[in-house]
């Protein structure tokens, strides 16, 4: 809610009234009334000019006449002549203190517009001091007292230099974008004409990485359909997406979200999310998180805070969405709050609101979850981001440096730019802003003996926590894209049928580790092999110098039982040190640290006779033992299948 209110429909509001409460207008002469009934007409036509002219007659004429000031104000407002309207209705306020209750308000009001905020806030509480009875009226200026004080307070020079996307702003609207993670794809919702109707589609761009310059963009022929394609949001992987249908047959509300995937090099067509995720009332402007397990909505259905609320649903194991629960009160006000946009980093969450503390209308705001899973109390992204105008959804890139957003608000004259369409901006975002750091591994699964691709089954899990974890199925083409979160530990697990286990190990606490792309994961076909064939078990993990399991080391171990009772497999436990103290110690202790696994297993109802150890010591080292990193790889555990 603008921090002023709309001073035409004030303006028009006191004229409908037909002088209704201005009792002082009998007390004026016959002449003086006529001018201010002029002035009137010439104001219900937007002659404001011409109207003011009137207004200064009835004042010199009648300096006490307390209407004509009042009006006179009311016009200066709507024009943006604020100090001109202050001194009006001050001259209101001299004349009488209670006749108009609102003049307190409309003086905090113009106050605030010329950034006189600590005067504003003043006459704001003694407006409500005044006891007024419409209760809407009181929560709307305890908002505008709530974003004075904000004001009065926040720093207000953020560095913004928005750049126009000329490549792809035209004279029709370009809104809702959206970059891929490896920033290569632009894609974006252009509203365009057809026949006589006016439609809304996809338009994308793909670069070369090495390019600095985007190629102008062309209609997305591949996710188009004669509908209105709205809000979009896509996985990391760029094999999910979903978006927003309204008033379409069949849909549980009055807009509803659909899901198209992309599977054998094809989209699929559109079908309705259902229920939990959508309902009788508003579902609009998805975000997908990057891992595609995650989803966060705007809707106005029962339970929220009031106006348009965000929600969050979970994708569960068997591919249905968990029932969406409000992001709560940290996030959600009484008021609107909309446009999500969930970083790659899982954490950081961009969104306007017109409920928070802010410049005006819409502003933009950031919320980061916690370990505990709750959202930060949101801050203002700032100005000049932020004005009084409504700010609207804005994307931030996988590196998190740079920001898009659409805005109708002309920001040089050389642009493309006019108050009449929407137009694309990239800029710079300030330090912070920007989101925490995250990687992404991006590769395919392929048989250990044919190297050709297969379909497998992966799960990611923070093997620190008791999460439940991210899983995925590939396609027949067995790629995958994970986005990792920084500060976490996480363990990849991959498993198909017929195939043994494989897995990895990526540490954000002590590694600084970059995104990867090209990672090739390779599984064993399930039969016995020579013992060159070991699997290492890269989640496993003993105290320094001992043979007791780290908790962290069991969702792996977990997994391997899983496999050796389903496939009523015999293994053989193999464990290896680096070259670290004497031969004789390190072989003892890879025998006991196979061991110490082979006794874990046997507690998940895995059979003594399936099972088989041994200790290896220091004899195959898989890197040079003069370095950490070296020592690291070669302190390990891994299995053999075994008749």
């Amino acid at each position: 809610m603008r921090v002023l209110l709309t001073f035409s429909l004030l303006f028009f509001l006191s004229i409908s009234l037909k002088g209704q409460g201005f009792h002082k207008k009998a007390d004026v002469s016959s002449a003086v009334l006529k001018k201010y009934e002029r002035a009137g007409d010439l104001a219900r036509v937007k002659k404001y000019t011409e109207a003011l002219e009137s207004y200064a007659s009835c004042q010199k004429k009648d300096p006490l006449f307390y209407d004509a000031f009042y009006q006179s104000g009311l016009i200066y407002g709507t024009l943006g002549q604020f100090e001109e309207a202050e001194l009006a209705f001050m001259k209101c306020l001299a004349l009488s203190t209670s006749y108009r209750r609102d003049l307190q308000l409309l003086i905090g009001q113009v106050n605030s517009e010329q950034k006189k905020y600590a005067e504003a806030i003043e006459y704001y509480e003694a407006y409500l001091a005044s006891s007024p009875r419409n209760e809407k009226q009181i929560k709307l200026v305890q908002k505008f007292i709530e974003d004075t004080k904000f004001l009065l307070s926040v720093e207000q020079d953020i560095p913004f230099d928005p750049r126009a996307m000329e490549a792809f702003n035209t004279k029709r609207d370009e809104y809702f974008p959206s970059i891929s993670i490896e920033g290569d794809e632009f894609v974006f919702t252009r509203r365009i004409i057809v026949g006589d109707n006016f439609n809304e589609d996809f338009y994308r761009s793909v670069k070369d990485p090495k390019a600095t310059e985007w190629p102008e963009a062309i209609p997305f022929y591949a996710m188009n359909t004669t509908l209105d394609e709205g809000a979009r949001s896509i996985s990391a992987d760029g094999k999910t997406v979903i978006v927003t249908y309204c008033n379409q047959s069949g849909a549980l509300g009055s807009c509803d979200l659909y899901i198209s995937t992309f599977k054998a090099g094809e989209w699929s067509k559109y079908r309705n999310l259902g229920k939990p995720i959508n309902s009788s009332k508003w579902e609009s402007q998805p975000a997908i998180s990057a891992n595609g397990d995650q989803l966060i909505f705007c809707s106005n259905r029962l339970g929220g805070y009031g106006g348009k609320d965000l929600w969050i649903s979970k994708l569960n194991r068997d591919n249905t969405w968990s029932e969406p629960v409000n992001l709560g009160p940290a996030v959600n006000t009484s008021m609107d709050d909309k446009t999500p946009f969930l970083h790659s980093d899982g954490r950081t969450l961009y969104f306007m609101s017109n409920g928070h503390p802010g410049f005006g209308g819409f502003d933009l705001f950031i919320s980061r979850l916690d370990d505990e899973g709750n959202w930060s109390k949101p801050t203002n992204l700032g100005s000049p981001l932020n004005t009084k105008s409504d700010e609207g959804l804005m994307i931030v890139n996988f590196q998190g440096d740079k920001a898009y957003f659409a805005t109708d608000r002309r920001f040089s004259e050389t642009t493309n730019s006019s108050r009449s369409n929407y137009d694309l901006y990239e800029f710079d975002l300030y330090e912070a802003a920007r989101p925490q750091k995250a990687v992404f591994v991006r590769g395919i699964v392929r048989d250990a003996e044919t190297l050709e691709p297969i379909k497998a089954s992966l799960e990611l899990v923070d093997i620190r926590r008791n999460d439940s974890g991210i899983f995925k199925e590939t396609d027949t083409d067995g790629e995958f894209l994970f986005v990792l979160e920084d500060q976490r530990e996480f363990g990849l697990f991959a498993q198909a049928t017929n195939y043994g286990m494989h897995s990895m190990n990526f540490n954000l606490l002590e590694d600084n580790l970059e995104s990867e792309r090209g990672l090739e994961i390779f599984l064993q076909p399930l039969r016995s092999e020579s013992e060159e064939h070991q699997t290492i078990l890269e989640n496993v993990f003993f105290q320094t110098g001992s043979a007791a399991l780290q908790e962290k080391s069991y969702r792996e171990l977990d997994r391997l039982a899983e496999l050796i009772l389903s496939n009523k497999l015999g293994i053989r436990i193999i464990g290896h040190t680096d070259d670290v103290g004497n031969e004789e110690s390190n072989q003892k202790l890879s025998e006991d640290r196979a061991e110490a696994v082979v006794k874990y297993l046997l507690t998940k109802g895995v059979s003594k006779s399936s099972l088989f150890f041994e200790g290896r010591g220091e004899e195959e080292p898989l890197a040079d033992n003069e370095t950490a990193s070296g020592r690291k790889k070669n302190r390990r555990t891994s299995f053999v299948v075994v008749d």
